[in-house]
């Protein structure tokens, strides 16, 4: 691999328009999900990891903690980096940094580039950066993932955790083609997320429910696994695979029914009241939704894709 020190930030010129830089009040809407039930995330995960978790024998899965992380250590897994190398990688939609400081900690040589569009994120995420000693190899800023500020060929691998679904269209095709410029040869890219497997007809009532959790968690299209793994190819991507990992989240997502009843005794008990935003309101059915999703198998699953960009990378591991 390649073990340049450090990659070249550049403030970005490239003229890529697409829908997600022109449809601002999506943009907006995301920002203020965020800002007003961001905070809520913490009933979900004491270190604020934003996605559900990966279980695997020895673990416990009444542990939901430990799922969450593992979920990280997974991802890391799969970016097959070498662990003391000086080594440059991007969290694409990185939340407030659970996933990028647990990177950080599996690589103590390297540096993890924190990508989110929610100037409150990037607040609180150096804030949880701070007891660890991390904002010096954790680096949280507001940014487009459509559009990075890194050099064509300068990061050692890239990755997405149930945030590549805000990116544009059903393939996915903005997030795919930057994560491509912005990896060197041989690089990985590794997305973790829900997908529609097929696009064939549904009944009105799915309709509904699909529609609905969209508006909960403000995602414009969930990602279209055929499509998606296209737009990989025709970007340039090799040795794209695709695990369907449903029954390694399961037990994670068993874990959402207490979380939204000790979250909403919790807002009841500080509140006095069972009024809420919407954005907070939504964060409290969304959950329930995806666990109705998780259970239409045939049409829609939790996946890991792994593509590596093509070229040979000058060292190897």
């Amino acid at each position: 691999m390649n073990l340049q020190a450090a990659p070249v930030l550049y403030k970005s010129t490239r003229q890529n328009p697409n829908e997600w830089q022109t449809d601002l009040p999506h943009l907006k809407a995301i920002r203020e999900y965020y800002e007003q039930a961001g905070p809520d995330y913490g009933a979900w995960s004491s270190q604020f990891n934003m996605h559900f978790g990966y279980w695997r024998a020895g673990i416990n899965p009444f542990k939901l903690e430990s799922m969450l992380e593992e979920m990280n250590q997974q991802i890391g897994q799969r970016l097959q980096l070498e662990t003391n190398a000086p080594l440059q990688i991007a969290d694409l939609g990185c939340g407030l940094g659970a996933s990028a400081r647990s990177m950080a900690r599996q690589h103590p040589n390297g540096k993890v580039y924190g990508l989110t569009i929610s100037p409150w994120q990037v607040q609180q995420g150096r804030k949880l950066n701070l007891p660890e000693g991390l904002n010096d190899r954790v680096k949280l800023m507001v940014g487009d993932y459509t559009i990075m500020p890194f050099a064509d060929g300068s990061l050692d691998g890239c990755y997405a955790i149930e945030s590549a679904c805000y990116a544009p269209g059903n393939d996915k095709a903005p997030l795919i083609q930057e994560a491509e410029r912005v990896l060197k040869p041989g690089a990985k890219l590794v997305v973790a997320d829900g997908f529609f497997k097929h696009d064939k007809p549904q009944s009105n009532i799915m309709k509904r429910m699909y529609r609905r959790l969209s508006e909960c968690w403000v995602v414009r299209d969930f990602a279209l696994l055929p499509a998606f793994r296209k737009a990989l190819i025709d970007a340039g991507f090799t040795n794209i695979t695709i695990e369907e990992v449903g029954y390694r989240v399961a037990p994670s997502v068993m874990h959402v029914p207490a979380t939204v009843v000790k979250f909403l005794a919790n807002y009841i008990w500080k509140e006095r009241t069972l009024k809420m935003n919407r954005h907070r309101r939504n964060n409290f059915i969304g959950p329930i939704l995806g666990i109705l999703a998780g259970l239409d198998r045939r049409r829609f699953g939790y996946h890991i894709i792994t593509a590596t960009k093509a070229g040979e990378p000058k060292f190897m591991m």
